[in-house]
């Protein structure tokens, strides 16, 4: 850790600890998770650091970029592009404090973000598993990126994670929460969750406790986003959260939405009209 200047700690987590760095070298401002490695054998060990790297093949402009990692006293440091703005909670919990909804302008660049990253993420045969609001990252520019991927598989070996269930799965898939197969098709839904709680800033289903919130993520209808927002982003919404998986769409479905269509176009701007211009292909 000597090349890297603590700035601050970030939080905790189910994995360990997280904290913003300054490389000394660049001064370039990185996340570090740190992971406690002392219960782990070394051949866990050395698994745990085969599957970090792992993280390097998904290089994607949608996707927090994984810069290396690294056992220091027994604490696997996994290092991490930076995200100024912090996470879609942190910005939900704004604009819930400040009483004002995003703009479907907004929401519609952060689904079509998302569902690029997504997208590339399952064409390398990979599933998030865990995607939701706390780990949608915004940049200074206000791009969101997916992040905290990968990171649950490697973190499973500790001690704490087998033990103790983190959390309430709010972003559970029906099929997830009926412990049936866990495939792409759940990772989309946990991206309607997340759309959902950015056009209503409430999650989907909540509850008092763990049983009646999964009869309700398995049971109750999914309720409309404001009425406020157009009927294409309540459709779009809808269709990531419908509770059969085999009907709901793909990433790649989702992308090829008209309404998906247009905003990718105004988002590529003149660079892709003046491709379709050249006839590049």
């Amino acid at each position: 850790m000597e090349r890297f200047e603590i700035v601050k700690k970030l939080g905790r987590g189910s994995y360990g600890s997280a904290v913003a760095a300054m490389r000394k070298d660049t001064k370039e401002l990185v996340v570090i998770k740190r992971v406690d490695m002392t219960e782990m054998d070394e051949a866990e060990k050395k698994q745990a650091m085969t599957e970090a790297a792992l993280l390097n093949v998904l290089k994607h402009p949608g996707i927090i970029a994984y810069h290396e990692a690294f056992i220091e006293d027994d604490v696997l440091n996994i290092v991490m592009e930076y995200a100024e703005r912090g996470d879609l909670q942190k910005a939900i919990r704004a604009q819930r404090k400040a009483g004002r909804h995003f703009s479907e302008d907004q929401i519609l660049q952060w689904a079509a973000q998302l569902s690029l990253a997504l997208q590339n993420i399952h064409a390398h045969h990979v599933l998030h598993r865990d995607l939701k609001t706390a780990n949608c990252f915004l940049l200074a520019s206000g791009v969101v990126k997916v992040g905290d991927f990968g990171i649950a598989k490697v973190l499973e070996r500790t001690a704490a994670q087998a033990n103790t269930q983190i959390g309430t799965p709010y972003f559970l898939s029906p099929e997830a929460v009926s412990a049936k197969p866990y495939g792409r098709a759940s990772d989309v839904w946990g991206l309607g969750c997340v759309l959902f709680e950015v056009c209503s800033l409430r999650r989907v289903f909540t509850a008092s406790s763990l049983l009646a919130l999964v009869y309700k993520i398995v049971n109750e209808p999914v309720p409309e986003i404001p009425a406020h927002y157009s009927p294409e982003l309540r459709d779009l919404v809808a269709a990531m959260l419908e509770k059969d998986a085999d009907r709901r769409p793909s990433a790649a479905d989702i992308l090829a939405m008209p309404v998906m269509q247009r905003v990718l176009r105004e988002m590529a701007g003149p660079a892709a009209d003046a491709d379709a211009e050249g006839g590049d292909e």
